[in-house]
């Protein structure tokens, strides 16, 4: 992005423009100009391709026969431990080339270690063999080492099982037996999962019939007598030997992906093209489409590598997958079998045909993706892709040593592969004039509600001029955030609508609010809520009360800013600083000239832009799909993503159960201990309108909920329809939205889009200055006693203060990356502020519960909440409920044993 240079800001012409863009006529420009954008971009196609493969070549094998130096070697055992890459085993053919020219197949037990030296790799003397000259097992990368698996020797098929481990300070391969499997097995696959290996098919003895065996170690048992082999349920379908086995995430938990193979039906060999998961949760198989790319032939993946990449992609590479290459195993085989010379000569002429007009194995790049059940191509290899080889990641490179890439043809080279997203799209002029128009109109508002502010009063309670109605916009404003902007819709992409429930905990608690919470706040005409604190407790409580909303907006605060930051970013291509230093910048700037009154219109404005943004972006969706709203739900009822009520009895998972406990708890703590919120209260007239608010609140909720789970659902039949357009390498869940935004949006629609999320995170923000300054100027400042101009001054610079403090937050953050600074703060006011809820709940709704018992509750509350999210399987979703209830409970059982007397006045209960 470049800046241009420094002008003096001119105030009337800001006036002047932002007047024109809410009045009649700008609002018709802005309106037309979207229509414009979205008649001539919707009919647009998606997106061809998301990404490619970038290769390297790392090198070739060290020489292995001093007659053939570099001779390749396929069907050994690879992977990475400690920053190397071993090699152990493998065959080749040495003497006299083509097996059926007199080849003699030979099997290795030497053992190869690859370093990356600077940008350079070199081979290291692994100064150890294998046993004995072993192929064909399987190789699983692990922390413990490379574990080694099954296999065969020119003999006999192996059940053992053993760890090469790379000993740096040694500088040397390290062997380590473990236990043999319950079976011998060659031609196999196997995957790591939650610390368990994972053993899938196979063959246990030569010409032998491919097996079904699903096998398991736990790693977690390493050291134990424990450490053994159990069998599980078998394989569905037909037996099968070199399948591809993979571990990827489903939307929900991590699952074992078993595809293709080769099998015997009536005693012949046969290409499978089927495709099956294991879910460790359901402990349970199950069937999924077979291997095929839109518009194409069945696939078979036979002995291909893979590897998963992103959040739900698995990559496979290559595999025999020809009708030819069937044809010549089984041509083989009857060479081998053959006593007539003239038919074994027959045999010979047809193998070097095929091996002479054998084009290789498939170059092509696969991606699956395990959210659609889709198959991609992302790319391909300028020759063939050797099969019978491992593919492992080194350093965020994929790396895959040797492997076979033609019948009886080995590689010796090493190669490197790297997904490569596309570049995507920038924002373009329609985009940021819409964005600066947005920018233009908030600092218009905090301009015009500048010259209401003479006191105190003004600032943090508007004067009581916010009407009813805009009241409950702006708490819908401050409660939702740019988090909840970006996740919602990533939730439902990857999971379905279960949390759709406790999202509408806000209306379902609103009944509650105002008959019981909004009555206290106005008959004590009160500016913040811990006022009430002191006028039913004492000083002491106040002070906790206050400090606890202050660390935590404080702690939260960076956050608030820096994601958003970052999703911009990577939507717009703006250096995330700059991103940063707006958002922050600007939310000062407004919230600190306009006060409360400033805060509460842009988020009326702020509100409008990102709920225009979500139905635009639901609208791109529907009119890009032939079947428009019809197929985006036909899709998701496919794949049950319209499920919303779990009614399981488990306080662990999202229930039915959890979510009546979050109505209860976490829907209700804003409404009776958040200053943010409690504050949208006090801005109006009367209770009337307060309840007014309360009401418009939940039903905007409401309606935001169902649509930002509409937009997940959107983009789950989208990229359904579309999958080439799917980025395999999205680092987040999270990053499937901004992903959509910047590549399928139109111009325009997506400036919009990016005003939303500029909108929802600077409403949040500007809330929050707010409310701190109200909560420190009023708590604290009110101590000395200040000149009422004095304290206008003072809250000004407090809010302004905070503004600051919150942006450099940010940056720290961004730069330091100090997320789990975030995670560990986050924690522990989460143990404090638990039980806020529940001091007010005392005091509202007990009589007896004074000063010393109320702290022993809030105190008990801490406690208990930190040993339920420490040593229990809860949902997250419990904790509100059981710091409000444990302190409430404590707190009155303590009033019977402690002395209740103290020197702050009692106010009458509701």
């Amino acid at each position: 992005m470049t800046l241009s240079p420094y002008k003096p800001i001119n105030l009337q012409s800001i006036k002047t423009t932002g007047e024109y863009l809410l009045s009649g006529p700008g609002f018709k420009f802005i309106c037309g100009l979207l229509i414009f954008s979205l008649k001539f971009s919707f009919f647009s196609v998606a997106q061809e391709v998301s990404s490619h493969v970038e290769w390297r070549k790392l090198g070739y094998l060290p020489q292995n026969n001093s007659a053939h130096k570099s001779a390749g070697v396929a069907a050994h055992f690879s992977g990475i431990h400690n920053d190397v890459l071993i090699m152990a085993g493998g065959t080749n053919f040495l003497s006299g080339g083509n097996p059926w020219d007199g080849g003699i197949k030979k099997w290795h037990d030497e053992i190869y270690v690859l370093e990356k030296a600077g940008k350079e790799y070199q081979w290291l003397n692994a100064k150890l063999k294998l046993p004995v000259a072993l192929a064909y097992g399987a190789s699983v990368s692990t922390n413990r080492g490379l574990l080694c698996i099954g296999g065969t020797d020119s003999i006999s098929y192996k059940a053992n099982t053993f760890l090469l481990k790379w000993n740096k300070d040694k500088q040397a391969v390290e062997y380590e037996a473990l236990p043999d499997m319950p079976v011998r097995l060659a031609y196999t696959a196997a995957v790591i999962m939650n610390g368990s290996i994972y053993v899938a098919g196979g063959q246990e003895q030569p010409n032998g019939e491919p097996a079904r065996y699903f096998l398991r170690l736990d790693l977690n048992n390493y050291g134990k007598q424990t450490l053994k082999w159990e069998q599980l349920e078998l394989l569905p379908g037909v037996g099968r030997t070199m399948p591809v086995l993979a571990v990827q995430h489903n939307g929900t938990n991590d699952c074992i992906y078993l595809f293709s193979g080769k099998g015997k039906v009536n005693n012949s060999e046969v290409l499978l093209h089927d495709a099956y998961t294991y879910n460790p949760k359901t402990l349970k198989w199950r069937k999924l489409r077979d291997i095929q790319l839109k518009g194409q032939r069945l696939r078979c993946l036979t002995g291909a590598a893979s590897i998963s990449v992103g959040l739900n992609h698995i990559l496979v590479f290559g595999g025999a997958d020809s009708e030819g290459h069937r044809v010549f195993r089984k041509t083989l085989a009857d060479f081998n079998a053959a006593k007539d010379p003239g038919k074994k000569e027959a045999y010979r002429d047809k193998l070097n045909e095929i091996s002479n007009t054998h084009e290789g194995f498939s170059r092509d790049v696969l991606a699956y993706h395990t959210l659609t059940d889709k198959w991609t191509k992302v790319g391909e290899f300028s020759a063939s892709l050797p099969v019978l080889t491992q593919a492992s990641n080194w350093n965020g490179n994929i790396v895959f040593p040797g492997g076979e890439i033609a019948p009886a043809k080995r590689s010796a080279e090493i190669w490197q592969a790297r997904m490569i997203s596309k570049e995507s799209s920038v924002l373009d002029g329609w985009d940021y004039l819409l964005i600066g128009a947005y920018f233009l109109a908030i600092f218009y508002i905090g301009y015009k509600y500048k010259k209401n502010i003479n006191t105190t009063n003004d600032y943090y309670k508007a004067g009581n001029r916010i009407p009813g109605w805009a009241s409950g916009v702006a708490i819908f404003g401050t409660l939702l955030s740019a988090i909840t902007f970006l996740t919602t819709p990533a939730k439902t992409y990857n999971e379905s609508w279960l949390y759709f429930l406790p999202t509408i905990s806000s209306l379902v608690v609103a009944p509650f609010v105002v008959l019981f919470i909004i009555p206290v706040y106005f008959k004590l005409d009160v500016t913040t809520a811990y006022e009430y604190l002191e006028k039913r407790f004492s000083s002491l409580i106040r002070i906790i009360g206050s400090l606890s909303f202050l660390f935590f907006q404080v702690a939260k605060f960076g956050v608030m800013l820096l994601l958003p930051s970052l999703a911009i970013a990577a939507i717009t291509g703006i250096d995330v600083m700059t991103c940063i230093l707006v958002i922050g910048l600007f939310s000062t700037v407004y919230g600190t000239l306009g006060g409360i009154e400033a805060v509460v219109w842009t988020e009326v404005l702020q509100v409008f832009v990102f709920l225009l943004a979500a139905v635009l972006s639901i609208l791109v969706v529907v009119l890009k799909l032939d079947g428009g709203l019809g197929e985006i739900i036909t899709i998701n009822n496919n794949f049950d993503k319209f499920e919303f009520i779990n009614w399981d009895f488990s306080f662990s998972e999202i229930t039915v159960f959890v979510a009546i406990t979050y109505w209860i708890g976490g829907g209700s703590v804003p409404y009776i201990s958040d200053q943010t919120v409690i504050q949208k209260y006090l801005v109006t007239k009367d209770i009337k309108s307060a309840t007014r608010g309360v009401w418009i609140n939940g039903i905007l909720i409401l309606v935001s909920s169902v649509l930002f789970f509409a937009i997940g659902s959107a983009l789950f039949a989208y990229y359904y329809s579309f999958p080439e357009a799917l980025n395999p390498t999205l680092p987040t869940q999270e990053s499937i939205y901004p992903w959509f935004i910047v590549n399928e949006l139109p111009s325009g629609v997506r400036g919009v889009v990016v005003a939303g999320i500029f909108a929802v995170a600077m409403s949040t923000i500007s809330s929050t200055m707010n409310s701190m300054s109200a909560t420190v100027v009023t708590d604290y400042v009110r101590f000395y006693k200040l000149l009422p101009k004095r304290q206008l001054f003072m809250a000004k610079g407090v809010s302004a203060a905070f503004g600051v403090i919150g942006t450099l937050l940010a940056v720290i953050m961004f730069v330091y990356e100090v997320g789990s600074l975030w995670d560990m703060i986050r924690r522990l006011t989460g143990l404090l502020t638990g039980g806020l809820a529940g001091l007010f709940l005392l005091g509202i709704f007990t009589k007896r519960v004074k000063h010393t018992a109320a702290l022993i509750g809030y105190i008990a509350s801490a406690i208990i909440l930190f040993y339920v999210s420490k040593y229990t399987a809860a949902h997250f979703m419990v904790y509100s409920l059981t710091g409000m209830l444990s302190c409430f409970i404590a707190g009155y059982i303590a009033s019977f044993l402690v002395d209740g007397k103290h020197n702050s006045k009692e106010i009458e209960q509701v």
